[in-house]
Order: structure tokens, then C-alpha cells, then sequence
């Protein structure tokens, strides 16, 4: 039993230890390439942006900050979803609730299963296609049970039919709002990749892993690596960019590795416009017979936000 013990907590000690190194690496290096895609990115700063506060929007109405345009300019709004594994089901609510009010959104981006949120919706441009989708997800796709009890890391792979049937062949460039979202490809000196081109079902996986719910592969959700993405969506038009979160606002309250992903999402919040929590603190990373409740606190959100955007910038 001591032996067992031991090796636990020295796998788990080795665990975190190497996600530190690659996000110092990741954070450091800020050395970017497209997918299938040559032209280069600018060169992030090497010093991560002081955290900036990220308020909190539930279904109480509250009187956010959002940036003001220069007159006249019409708003073009770009949204990054964060990670939270099972709670990224919340990001459907928000894009329907987007889609609905009409705001322009003209690019969209994600990390871990918040890629997978933004892409779908990205595909078709409808807010309703990610709740569709996401709800053909299983249990079983989520949790990788073992034979004797507990639960495995998810293999990403075992997403690709899925990818598969929901993208059916498509590619990135064809999709009807820009894509993107970053990698931390491991099998190339940790260098970091922005996914922007190819077919999705190749392309999308790179962005998706996250240990310790997701297994290492060759590739990681290049959390560490924003400002190339904001950099992109900048290019490609938006005036206003803001970063969604399901993490919460405390990283106390979270899992040790989850902690560590979220201190390093917040070192960042200074590149985004705005950046913003969607109140999923009663509910786990993994807790997928609620991930009804979860959609409804993120329609909550996205109504309430919308409704601002209209305010603020008279759509």
C-alpha cells in the first residue's frame, strides 16, 4: 500500500511538474505557425500583461464595463471560450443567446472543449448547432472508465467520430465565421501552433487536451499562447474581443492542475477587451448528467450580455 501510495503521489508530483515546464516553455518561446499555413504571426511580448479582474455575470442583472468603440464604428465582436471540460456545455446557452439578439460576431476562438463549442458554432454561424451537437455527446465520451473501477484520461481520439459526423468533411477556411484556436504541439519542441486551416477533423483535436481529464497525445490546448490569438482576430476585423470563462474567478476553489491553467489564463486577461465569468461554481468539471442546468446558466449569461452589447453600442 506505501509503495502504491508512493508512486502516486510521485506520478502526480511529475505530472504537474512537467505542465509547469510547458507552459513556462510555451510562455516564453511564443513561437507561432498556422496549420498548413505559413505566413507568420507577431511575436507575443515576453512578458504576460498584470491580471486584470474578470467580474462575474449570473443570472442577476449587473452593470459590466464594456469597452466604448471610436464613433461611428460599427461593433465587430470576437469571443474566446475557455476551458472547463464538461462545463464548456454552458457555452452553447451563450452563442444561442448571442445568435439571437443578433449581435456580429465575426470570429470566434477556444480553448480545450471550448474549441470544440466555438468551432461548431463556426461551421454554420448557428447558434442553436452547438446545443444540438454537444447534446449527441455520451456519458461514455466523456468518462473513459476503467476495467477495475475510476476513471481513465480521456483519449481525444476517441472524439474523432464524432468530429467526424458533426463536420462531415469540412474544412476550416470554408467555415462561415473564422476559426482559430491555439496548440502546444509536444513532438516539436513545444513549439506553438495557431489551428486556423485544414480539415477539422484533423485540425480541431490539437486544441482539445488537458490533463488530468485528457490524456497527453502529441498536442495540448495552447493556453499559454493568447496573444497570438487575439493578434489573428484583430486581423481579421474584430474591434472588440472578449474572453469567456466557466473557471471561476478564484482558482482556490478548483483542482491543483485546473488551478495552474487558470492563474495562467488570468495572467492574460490584459490582451482582451473584456473579460468574463460565466458562474458555474456549484457544478464540477465533470458533471455531465447537469449539463442541462449548465446551458441554462450560460442562456442566462449570454441574454444578459447581449442586452448590454445592444445598450452599449446602440445595435
Amino acid at each position: 500500500m506505501e509503495t502504491r501510495n508512493f508512486l502516486f503521489f510521485f506520478r502526480r508530483a511529475s505530472h504537474l511538474s512537467l505542465l509547469l515546464n510547458l507552459m513556462f516553455l510555451s510562455a516564453c518561446q511564443m513561437k507561432t505557425a498556422r496549420v498548413q499555413d505559413s505566413s507568420p504571426l507577431p511575436t507575443p511580448r515576453s512578458e504576460a500583461p498584470a491580471p486584470a479582474p474578470t467580474p462575474s455575470l449570473t443570472s442577476e442583472a449587473k452593470d459590466l464595463p464594456v469597452a466604448e468603440l471610436p464613433p461611428k464604428e460599427p461593433l465587430r465582436l470576437a469571443v474566446v471560450l475557455g476551458p472547463g471540460y464538461v462545463r464548456s456545455y454552458a457555452y452553447a446557452g451563450l452563442l444561442a443567446e448571442l445568435h439571437r439578439a443578433k449581435i456580429p460576431v465575426v470570429a470566434v476562438s477556444g480553448l480545450e472543449m471550448g474549441a470544440l463549442a466555438a468551432g461548431i458554432y463556426a461551421m454554420k454561424g448557428q447558434g442553436f448547432e452547438v446545443e444540438w451537437q454537444m447534446m449527441k455527446l455520451k456519458d461514455s465520451d466523456w468518462s473513459n472508465k476503467g476495467l477495475v473501477g475510476g476513471v481513465k484520461p480521456l483519449e481525444i481520439t476517441s472524439l474523432n467520430k464524432f468530429i467526424g459526423d458533426v463536420f462531415q468533411g469540412s474544412r476550416i477556411e470554408d467555415a462561415k465565421i473564422g476559426f482559430s484556436c491555439p496548440s502546444l504541439q509536444l513532438n516539436t519542441r513545444f513549439q506553438s501552433t495557431l489551428v486556423s486551416r485544414g480539415p477539422w477533423v484533423q485540425a480541431l483535436p490539437f486544441c482539445l487536451a488537458l490533463p488530468p481529464q485528457s490524456k497527453f497525445g502529441q498536442s495540448l490546448a495552447g493556453i499559454a499562447d493568447l496573444k497570438s490569438v487575439v493578434d489573428q482576430l484583430r486581423r481579421r476585423g474584430a474591434n472588440h474581443i472578449v474572453y469567456i470563462g466557466v473557471l471561476g474567478s478564484n482558482p482556490q476553489r478548483l483542482p491543483l492542475e485546473w488551478a495552474l491553467y487558470q492563474q495562467t489564463l488570468q495572467l492574460q486577461a490584459g490582451l482582451f477587451d473584456q473579460s468574463l465569468v460565466i458562474d458555474l461554481s456549484e457544478y464540477e468539471l465533470t458533471d455531465f448528467d447537469r449539463r442541462r442546468d449548465m446551458i441554462k446558466r450560460g442562456q442566462q449569461f449570454g441574454t444578459q450580455w447581449a442586452q448590454q452589447l445592444i445598450k452599449k453600442f446602440d445595435l
